[in-house]
């Protein structure tokens, strides 16, 4: 361990491979945004024929960068899956065989893992080759349960009655899907957690807090698409009738309020109707979907000053979870138009393409 800070202490980041050329490591094992970090960090001589490989986790490396890692290190990226909850890794991509980059590899030895289509706390049926469904797990490694009974209750998924190992199973809130070679994609998150650059945001904690000023009818906090820290939070609010209020106030207003910096939202937009389900519950992913949306027409609004004009829409994928489609409506030389979009949105989890 690199100091108490690790690479939040600038000496330890400035110096990274200094310290590799002087301490011989093997393997190098990071969050994205770290990995993001270091590739801006240069040689100047160092040593680094030591690192036999390189491994990422905490949340989903943006396959761009995973290749900038492999040719500038000379080595393969390994991403592997884990929890808390299950004492770490659940899966890992092959270190001696072929990594698959944008996946999470196999399970690792005792652990069970599947990809289901849920009702309620029950397996409606297990999902097909490359079919999207919930990730579940369960293993001699798993944890015993929460201390509080209401976060324990919605953990837990029954096993079938078919199955004959009666163990309960983790359910992890991420979304995926199991190729043919059985290697593991995450595709999503079926539960609100935001994570920012491995650091887990509890969406509640914004809404809460948006939740407290007067003018504040209903918020609802997702994660938006950030190239160096995988999502940033992003909060979303319908007004009172007759409220009025700037979406920058309410901003600073969450600012100065909730717990911890990480958790400030970096945008709120202020929405005439706040999408809801059947039953009248926000639904989150056509939040995500707008969040995305408005992530990436930003970053291709700078194109319109070389005659390029573009129009993106995100929505659901079965293969990727979230796609998005940019329409090409205008530029002299459309090959060249592609390659400008694939440098802006190729450092992203979240998959794009240009039609």
């Amino acid at each position: 361990l690199l100091s108490p800070l690790g690479m939040r202490n600038p000496l330890v980041a400035g110096s990274f491979w200094k310290l590799v050329d002087r301490f011989k490591p093997t393997m190098i094992g990071s969050v994205p945004t770290v990995w993001g970090a270091l590739m801006n960090v240069p040689l100047d001589g160092a040593d680094i024929s030591s690192v036999k490989l390189a491994n990422c986790g905490g949340s989903p490396m943006p396959v761009e960068l995973a290749k900038t890692v492999q040719k500038r290190l000379g080595v393969k990226v390994v991403e592997g899956f884990g929890m808390t909850e299950v004492h770490g890794f659940s899966t890992m991509n092959p270190g001696l065989g072929t990594p698959r980059i944008g996946s999470i590899g196999h399970r690792l030895p005792y652990v069970q893992l599947i990809v289901a289509e849920l009702e309620g706390n029950r397996i409606k049926r297990r999902c097909a080759p490359n079919e999207q469904g919930v990730v579940l797990m369960r293993g001699p490694q798993i944890f015993k349960g929460y201390v509080s009974p209401s976060h324990d209750r919605d953990a837990w998924i029954d096993a079938e009655a078919s199955d004959a190992d009666r163990r309960r199973w983790l359910n992890s809130g991420d979304l995926g899907r199991i190729d043919a070679d059985n290697f593991i994609w995450l595709t999503g998150r079926a539960k609100d957690l935001i994570i920012r650059g491995g650091h887990n945001i509890d969406p509640l904690v914004i809404e809460e807090t948006l939740h407290q000023h007067e003018a504040v009818e209903s918020a609802a906090a997702v994660g938006c698409p950030d190239r160096h820290a995988g999502e940033l939070p992003m909060a979303y609010v319908q007004l009172r009738p007759g409220q009025k209020v700037t979406a920058a106030e309410l901003q600073e207003f969450a600012k100065a309020r909730v717990a911890e910096r990480a958790s400030a939202p970096v945008e709120v937009v202020v929405l005439d109707l706040m999408p809801t389900t059947g039953v009248g519950k926000i639904f989150k992913p056509t939040l995500r979907y707008d969040a995305a949306q408005r992530t990436f027409a930003r970053l291709l609004e700078p194109l319109k000053a070389e005659g390029i004009e573009t129009e993106v829409s995100v929505g659901a994928h079965k293969e990727y979870g979230t796609l998005a489609t940019v329409k090409l409506l205008k530029a002299a030389d459309r090959e060249a138009a592609k390659a400008k979009i694939g440098e802006l949105l190729g450092g992203f989890t979240i998959r794009h393409e240009v039609v």
